[in-house]
Order: C-alpha cells, then sequence, then structure tokens
C-alpha cells in the first residue's frame, strides 16, 4: 500500500508539473506570436505589459494600442493618417538619416516624452486618441511621466526578472510549434487506424440493425418492444431491491 501511495503521489506530481509546463509554455508561445504580429520584438512587449499592469490597464487593450500606433506611425511615414499632423505638432521625427524608419521603441517613447509635456490634460487626451485610437484615453496615465517613466517601467520589469529574453521566446515558439505536430501526427495515426476496423464495424452495425427489425416486427413494432424491454428492466430492478432487502 506504502508503495502504491507513493506511485499516485510521484503521478499526481508529475501530471501537475506537465501541467503547469503546459500553461507556461503556451503563455510563452502566445507571447511570441503577438509580438511578431505586432512587429516589436518581444522584450519590449513584455516591458509594455509591466508598465500598463503597473497603471491599471488590462493587457489586452495594451496590445491592441500597440498594434494601432505601430500601424498609425506606419501610415504616418507614407505621409498619411491620424497620426501624421499629432507627430509634426510634437515634432517627432519618424525616419533615420539614411531614410528608414526609426526604432518604434524610440517613436514610442518620444511620444510619451510629448504627452507630458503638452499640459493641458484635454490635449493629452487628443494626442492620445490620435496615436492610440480608442484606447489611448486608457493610456494616458501610462505614458503620462514620459520617456523617463517608461523607462523606469522597463528597468523594474528587468530587475525583477519579467521580462524573457527573444531566445528563449523563439526557443518555446519552435517547441510548441513541434509538440503541434507530433499532436497533429499521432490524431492522424489514431483516426487511419480506427477506419481500417469500418468494414467490420459496417457488418456488426448491419447485422445489429437487422436484429432490432426482426425483435420489432416480432414484438408489434419498436413502440411495443421499447415498453417491454422497460417492463423487463423494472421487474429485474424490483427484484434486486426485493433480494437485496431479504439478505
Amino acid at each position: 500500500m506504502a508503495v502504491g501511495k507513493l506511485g499516485l503521489g510521484v503521478s499526481a506530481a508529475a501530471g501537475a508539473l506537465a501541467l503547469f509546463a503546459k500553461v507556461n509554455f503556451d503563455a510563452i508561445d502566445r507571447l511570441g506570436k503577438t509580438a511578431s504580429k505586432l512587429g516589436i520584438n518581444v522584450e519590449l512587449l513584455q516591458e509594455m505589459r509591466f508598465a500598463a499592469e503597473q497603471t491599471g490597464i488590462a493587457q489586452n487593450t495594451l496590445d491592441m494600442a500597440l498594434q494601432r500606433f505601430i500601424r498609425r506611425v506606419g501610415e504616418a511615414a507614407r505621409g498619411t493618417g491620424e497620426a501624421k499632423g499629432a507627430l509634426q505638432d510634437l515634432g517627432i521625427v519618424l525616419k533615420n538619416n539614411d531614410g528608414t524608419l526609426r526604432d518604434v521603441r524610440e517613436i514610442l517613447f518620444d511620444v510619451a516624452e510629448g504627452i507630458k509635456n503638452t499640459t493641458s490634460p484635454a490635449e493629452q487626451l487628443r494626442l492620445a486618441f490620435k496615436f492610440f485610437d480608442s484606447e489611448g484615453a486608457a493610456l494616458v496615465n501610462t505614458l503620462k511621466d514620459g520617456r523617463a517613466g517608461l523607462e523606469d517601467f522597463a528597468s523594474q520589469a528587468q530587475a525583477l526578472g519579467f521580462v524573457l529574453d527573444s531566445q528563449t521566446v523563439a526557443a518555446t515558439e519552435e517547441f510548441n510549434n513541434q509538440v503541434n505536430k507530433v499532436k497533429r501526427q499521432i490524431t492522424g495515426f489514431v483516426q487511419y487506424t480506427l477506419t481500417a476496423f469500418l468494414p467490420v464495424l459496417q457488418d456488426i452495425a448491419e447485422e445489429f440493425s437487422a436484429i432490432l427489425k426482426e425483435a420489432a416486427v416480432e414484438n408489434g413494432g419498436f413502440k411495443v418492444l421499447g415498453r417491454e424491454i422497460a417492463v423487463t428492466l423494472v421487474d429485474a430492478l424490483r427484484e434486486t431491491v426485493i433480494t437485496l432487502v431479504q439478505v
């Protein structure tokens, strides 16, 4: 019994560990894929998520705000879009000397600095809306301390170990993708194996159908047959209960 209990405990611990690992691997995988979708590095995404959480902003709100910000910066770089005028108002340059687009982090931090230097709450809200659309109202508190505020949040996140490096995230994504391939392979194997039994199962199904049909004909139809089976089961149950009571 002691060995059995030990084995059960080990199995339970292993199962819990596997579940814990899967939950965390999936979370890291989603982090990497979100960063790729947004077109930013995972370090910046994690730092900004921490900043948002510390200022009462939900993660999905921050992610959507970043998505809209990056799109609007791209539009402004082509001379169009909602953010073009706001960038000009703040004196923010989008391109390097060689004509390439500046790093998103630097542009974002410049925007935060511009919003900080705008003393009017109404103007801060207007600018935030231009850069982040409807999520801008929520992000004003996150950006209100400017570049220094965002850099402080980033430093805290790094120092506290919240930020996974891009190599770790990429390795986890690759592992999860491989696991997904194996799962699909197993599913395909099981499906092919089961379908190999189809001829036998088809024969069994046809034979069972014929037996039911014959029984129904002999007993005056399925309704009568069903009632007789139900009565038989009830009688059997009653006899069982009577026997148990007598014992």
